[in-house]
């Protein structure tokens, strides 16, 4: 404790001789300015409540749902005939295999078949468990998909398309939705 008294002493010592460390009393620190007068207060709750209306109303804007609610899908038949449509159009996108492709999109929506990659015989064979086709149609349906994997795998197969196809597909998508549509008698 000595010690560290000397050192003490020793170190600051200079600073008593040159002034640094003057005894005097500090002077009481006065502002610079002479203090504010106390704010006027609002005695009406008029503008807190129009604040927080205010405030409430762009929350509101900020958190209503923009996005419109989507569309009902279409009916299976209503895309088919569109694309059948298209397919007329343009005879040169109507290849066997396009027809194809719509004729097995609309069996596979209608029947519940899982995927878009099935074969005519899978298309056809669906088309016997539904209770709502006829033998023909499942006939005419098997005869239109077996043409058509005929003339796409063909090697000698025209490079055009057929009108007369796309037209024996509306008319079998046609028959099909009206016996699917048609309500079941009772046995």
């Amino acid at each position: 404790m000595n010690r560290i008294i000397v050192v003490a002493s020793i170190v600051l010592s200079p600073l008593f001789a040159f002034g640094a460390i003057k005894l005097e009393p500090i002077p009481d620190l006065r502002p610079p300015r002479p203090e504010l007068p106390e704010a006027a207060r609002p005695t009406s709750p008029v503008p807190w409540i129009l604040g927080g209306l205010s405030i409430a109303g762009i929350a509101i804007a900020f958190a209503w749902p923009r996005r419109r609610s989507a569309p009902p899908p279409m009916p299976p038949y209503t895309i088919a005939q569109r694309e059948l449509e298209s397919l007329r159009a343009d005879n040169s996108r109507a290849t066997p295999a396009a027809v194809s492709s719509v004729v097995r999109r609309y069996v596979v929506a209608v029947s519940g078949l899982p995927g878009l990659g099935v074969t005519s015989e899978e298309v056809a064979s669906a088309l016997a468990i539904q209770a709502f086709c006829t033998v023909e149609l499942k006939d005419a349906a098997s005869r239109i998909l077996r043409e058509c994997d005929v003339a796409a795998f063909a090697p000698d197969a025209p490079a055009g398309g057929s009108p007369a196809l796309v037209s024996r597909a509306e008319k079998l998508l046609a028959d099909l939705e009206t016996c699917r549509a048609a309500p079941a008698l009772p046995p």
